[in-house]
């Protein structure tokens, strides 16, 4: 995540860009603009992740709440749908959607999750898992 004071973005049309090689999902569970500014103003006012070349917002809050957990906020981005506080890879009805993971690797593209908790824990598991709670560790591991 990048932040940038200018109001003009210029970019190049879709048409003439090269198609993406890789994709790299990175989300810094409960980072926001403010805890970026603390770490650039804590780093000297730079840093690595203002060279990313493409940077994005989103608003990732639950099918029937505005404050959002992490469990439904990593639903909406792994099945591309919002869901309710708790959820681990299913809908608002509690059924399971297939994750941009799973259709990738259906599609025979190479996948990977890296995290720096348990994969048990509900940003991760909602790429892998399909359960109505994110309490539900045991089976999210199964």
């Amino acid at each position: 995540m990048a932040v940038s004071s200018s109001t003009q973005v210029q970019s190049k049309p879709v048409a003439s860009l090269p198609r993406a090689k890789n994709i790299i999902l990175m989300i810094g569970d409960g980072m926001g603009t403010s805890q970026v500014y603390a770490a650039m103003t804590a780093n000297g006012g730079w840093l690595h992740l203002e060279q990313c070349t493409h940077v994005g917002f989103s608003k990732t809050n639950a099918f029937d709440a505005y404050i959002t957990d992490s469990g439904a906020g990593a639903t909406a981005f792994a099945i591309g749908r919002k869901t309710y506080n708790g959820a681990i890879g299913v809908d608002p009805a509690g059924q399971a959607q297939a994750t941009i993971l799973e259709t990738a690797h259906r599609q025979e593209l190479a996948t990977g999750l890296v995290a720096t908790c348990s994969i048990t824990h509900a940003t991760p598991a909602s790429f892998i898992a399909h359960q109505l709670s994110r309490t539900m560790e045991e089976e999210i591991a199964a």
